[in-house]
């Protein structure tokens, strides 16, 4: 019997005594009750298997300035193992009539695993309090890649045919002066079909690379990557085949357009390919 059951079983002792009544004490319980002034509550069941660090409570919701769900991070609440049973209260500001969907989010103390899921809420009363199950259903693993680079764009594509997609990555190690000419690193990772890559192939990109594309630019049926960068240029790396890509070929960016008080060639953030 928990602490809190002792002492409702000990005031109903002393209440019966007063009264000269035979009382029976069915146990107690610590959670707090749903009533007007809490607002309305949920006992969420969540089902599953595991232990994680913590778990994260989210509320969709409808309101009025915007026709779609809106998503609101709720309470987190501690680790431990499932299935556990969580009291949550929607989030402050939120009328509970407006809930349509509550989700947990698990995540392990690493970080490597995490497992989420989530059940439809209708009509939440302003003064409800219901339970409701809800199973942590997907769970995701994780493979952390360590990279020579802070990454600022990534793309995943089939670059070399063999129907498994790979990652091409950029970006810039730290401490790299934002306008040079080199520094920056395209970073192509090979898929094995399992989940794993190959270590990266690197080449030497300008520094402050924001954007990565592929696209077929020679008419080969090879897939070729172009980032962009400062220094007034774009690179472009064509496809060889055999997973192998030919040397940088830099691309002025010279057509003087300006943006504000910025001139775009000063530092190209973005690119974007296209038949025009």
């Amino acid at each position: 019997m928990t602490k809190c059951s002792v002492a409702l079983h000990r005031r109903a002792s002393l209440l019966a005594a007063s009264l000269g009544v035979s009382m029976l004490a069915l146990g107690g319980s610590c959670a707090p009750v749903c009533r007007g002034v809490d607002g309305a509550c949920l006992d969420v069941r969540v089902e599953g298997s595991g232990s994680y660090s913590g778990y994260a409570i989210e509320w969709r919701h409808s309101i009025s300035e915007e026709p779609l769900a809106a998503l609101r991070r709720g309470a987190t609440e501690e680790g431990g193992d499932l299935p556990r049973t969580f009291r949550v209260l929607p989030p402050p500001g939120v009328d509970p009539g407006r809930i349509t969907s509550i989700g947990v989010l698990g995540l392990s103390a690493d970080a490597s695993e995490q497992a989420s899921g989530s059940v439809e809420i209708a009509n939440l009363g302003a003064d409800e309090h219901r339970t409701t199950t809800l199973p942590l259903g997907l769970r995701v693993s994780r493979s952390d890649i360590t990279l020579s680079a802070n990454s600022a764009d990534l793309l995943a594509a089939d670059l070399n045919g063999d129907s498994v997609q790979d990652l091409a990555v950029v970006g810039t190690p730290a401490m790299t002066s934002s306008n040079s000419l080199t520094g920056g690193v395209l970073s192509v990772l090979y898929g094995l079909g399992d989940g794993t890559y190959r270590l990266p192939q690197t080449f030497a990109i300008p520094a402050q690379a924001m954007s990565v594309k592929v696209a077929d630019v020679n008419g080969d049926g090879l897939p070729d990557l172009l980032t962009s960068g400062s220094g007034d240029s774009f690179s472009l790396f064509h496809n060889t085949g055999n997973s192998q890509f030919a040397s940088r070929i830099g691309i002025p960016n010279t057509t003087g357009i300006t943006s504000g008080d910025c001139a775009i060639g000063s530092d190209s953030h973005s690119i974007a390919v296209a038949d025009v």
